[in-house]
């Protein structure tokens, strides 16, 4: 399944709407690394650890910003005018121990990054649905 220019919502994730543990999808430190760090593909084997459907993907960050002082946008921390970003899509349901074998890549888009999904859900080994989303880098 592919639709074009979906869009990305700054909002907030609750926790308890999470269906597997988060993942690292990327590193950067802000001394050393240029903006080429922000042009990535990045792909993980993802356990669903309960039934439900899924809706879309969450994003955040969190930074070291000294020893001992982090700012932390998850749905673990305290809430910050930052949020967290909701990638949105068509629902599908899911159960727990299936796996998600999802590919996160950005690249140039007119504003900022362009950020494409692609997963393929896994149930007992069997290929039971996948897709692929673009969502284009400009301001949300």
């Amino acid at each position: 399944q592919q639709l074009e220019s979906l869009h990305r919502i700054v909002t907030e994730v609750k926790q308890e709407s999470l269906l597997a543990r988060p993942w690292r999808v990327m590193e950067m430190d802000c001394l050393k690394d240029n903006m080429d760090v922000l042009h990535f593909e990045y792909t993980t084997d993802i356990e669903i650890e309960r039934d439900g459907r899924v809706h879309g993907f969450a994003g955040w960050f969190e930074l070291d910003l000294s020893p001992g002082v982090m700012l932390d946008t998850s749905p673990y921390a305290k809430t910050t005018h930052w949020r967290q970003v909701y990638f949105p899509m068509p629902s599908f349901s899911v159960q727990r121990g299936d796996r998600l074998v999802t590919t996160l890549q950005t690249v140039s888009g007119s504003v900022g990054p362009d950020v494409i999904i692609s997963a393929v859900l896994l149930r007992d080994g069997v290929d039971l649905y996948s897709f692929f989303y673009c969502y284009p880098g400009v301001g949300s």
